[in-house]
C-alpha cells in the first residue's frame, strides 16, 4: 500500500470525505472492486438520497441524467461558483477519431484550475504544476443520454507530493470540486 506522509492513501481519500460530512459505506477491499459508495445525506434529489461514488481511488462521480453538452454548461458554471476556470479542453473523441480512425461516444476532459489554491501550492511546492490542473472528465453513458462526470481528487494527487503543508490546499480544493459534483447532480448552482 502506498503511504505518504506516514498515513495510506486511501485513509488520506476516506478522511477527505468524512470531513465533508459523507459516509464511505462499502470501502474499497484489496483484490476487490475498488468502488466505494459515498453518501452525502443533507443533498437530495427527488426524495431520493443523492449518490457520489468513488470509481477510482483517486476520483469521484455522478451520473447526470442529461447530454453531455447540458452536463458541461452546469459543470462550467458550478466550477466558476467555487472559484475555478477551465484552463484546458481535451476531446478525447475527436483525438481518436482524428488519430485513429476509432469512433466513440463523446468524451471530454476539462483542466479545471482555482488560481488561489494553485497559487498557494506553487509557493510551497514548486514542482506541484506537474500536477495541476484538476481534471474534469465527461463521458457519455452508454446507449442513454446521460453523462458520467468523474473528477480528480486533489487530495489523492496532490498527496504525491507528501507535503504536510499542501494538504489542507488540497483539501479546500477537494472540497470544492465535491460541491461541484454535487450542486450538478442536485441540479442546482454550487453553494459555499
Amino acid at each position: 500500500m502506498t503511504r505518504v506522509a506516514g498515513a495510506p492513501i486511501l485513509e488520506l481519500v476516506r478522511g477527505s470525505f468524512e470531513r465533508e460530512g459523507m459516509e464511505v459505506s462499502k470501502p474499497p477491499m484489496a483484490g476487490s472492486d475498488s468502488r466505494s459508495t459515498i453518501r452525502r445525506s443533507t443533498v437530495s434529489r427527488s426524495n431520493e438520497e443523492m449518490i457520489v461514488s468513488r470509481s477510482s481511488a483517486y476520483t469521484f462521480r455522478a451520473t447526470i441524467p442529461l447530454p453531455i453538452e447540458q452536463t458541461r454548461a452546469r459543470i462550467e458554471a458550478a466550477l466558476k461558483a467555487e472559484g475555478f476556470g477551465v484552463l484546458t479542453e481535451i476531446d478525447v473523441t475527436a483525438t481518436l477519431r482524428a488519430k485513429l480512425g476509432i469512433v466513440r461516444p463523446p468524451y471530454l476532459i476539462l483542466g479545471a484550475c482555482n488560481p488561489q489554491l494553485a497559487h498557494a501550492a506553487i509557493e510551497i511546492e514548486p514542482s506541484i504544476g506537474a500536477l495541476l490542473p484538476c481534471n474534469v472528465v465527461l463521458r457519455q453513458a452508454a446507449d442513454v443520454e446521460e453523462t458520467i462526470v468523474e473528477i480528480l481528487d486533489p487530495e489523492a494527487a496532490l498527496a504525491i507530493a507528501g507535503s504536510e503543508q499542501v494538504a489542507p490546499i488540497a483539501a479546500e480544493a477537494a472540497a470544492r470540486l465535491r460541491r461541484v459534483l454535487a450542486a450538478v447532480a442536485a441540479d442546482k448552482p454550487a453553494a459555499r
